[in-house]
């Protein structure tokens, strides 16, 4: 099922509510910051990785679309040969 957007909204505005986003990128001069700070919480176990695995060329044009309708969780990865 496709995720639901935001439900309630109009009761913001009676409570004077605020909804804020940002990017990335305005953090853009703390990047180095934020990669010690990961690469320790990896270390420590407090931050966990998740990989999307396939295999085999032939399967890739599937894969691919895959990556657009939510299939994986983590960063995906398409090997067409074997790992070694």
């Amino acid at each position: 099922s496709k995720p639901k957007g935001l439900t309630g909204y109009l009761n913001l505005i009676s409570q004077r509510a605020k909804i804020e986003g940002f990017l990335v990128f305005d953090y853009a001069s703390r990047y180095g910051e934020a990669q010690t700070e990961l690469a320790q919480w990896l270390k420590e176990g407090k931050l966990k990785r998740r990989f999307h695995v396939e295999q085999g060329l032939e399967n890739c044009p599937k894969h691919l679309n895959g990556l657009f309708t939510g299939v994986n969780t983590g960063k995906m990865y398409g090997f067409v040969f074997p790992p070694r």
